[in-house]
């Protein structure tokens, strides 16, 4: 037997790629597009594509505490895990990416695959990607930006600023007695 009559082995990997929090629709779908192709050329077939959405990350990544999460398990040859790797790296919006074998041996005749599982779903989310410490600067966790003001200097009285607080997110926010204002200072 030659080496290019030898039988290729197909396993079943699944990959989870991360998105930049602020990735736009029509990046996401060159995204899917170019995983479609290299997924194609590598002679693997898509089992599962799932977008999970975005979501908090257990540790931040560079700049990063949240990202859009996607699932792909599918079925191909030794190649086309490394060709996808390569891909990934190639694309600025990826900001990482993990892929474990979960089937060692697959046979490709019996596979069958519903249509409308290996479909990339369209991105959808909202539009304003939130100051993710915009509500630790407010409450003076962390030091503000350079140029800016603590929060707390910015508004004259208690009121408006349990107001802005709430509009940050805090929904647990109540006036602070008088006298335990002044121990604080």
């Amino acid at each position: 037997m030659t080496a290019t009559a030898r039988k290729v082995r197909y396993r079943e990997y699944e990959t989870i790629y991360l998105m930049k929090p602020d990735v736009s629709k029509d990046a996401a779908a060159k995204i899917a597009q170019r995983i479609d192709d290299v997924v194609k050329r590598e002679d693997a077939r898509l089992v599962t594509v799932e977008t999970w959405g975005r979501r908090q990350l257990s540790f931040s990544v560079g700049r990063y505490r949240r990202a859009v999460y996607v699932f792909l398990k599918y079925v191909g040859g030794p190649t086309v895990v490394a060709e996808l790797e390569r891909t990934f790296r190639m694309i600025d919006d990826i900001i990482k990416y993990q892929t474990v074998v979960t089937n060692p041996n697959v046979d490709v005749a019996e596979l069958v695959v519903d249509p409308e599982a290996v479909k990339f779903e369209e991105l959808n989310l909202p539009d304003d990607v939130e100051d993710e410490k915009a509500l630790e600067r407010a409450l003076g966790f962390i030091d503000p930006e350079p140029g800016q003001r603590r929060h707390r200097d910015n508004y004259d009285d208690e009121q408006s600023e349990i107001e802005v607080l709430r509009e940050l997110g805090a929904d647990d926010v109540a006036p602070v007695a008088p006298a335990a204002r002044e121990n604080a200072k």
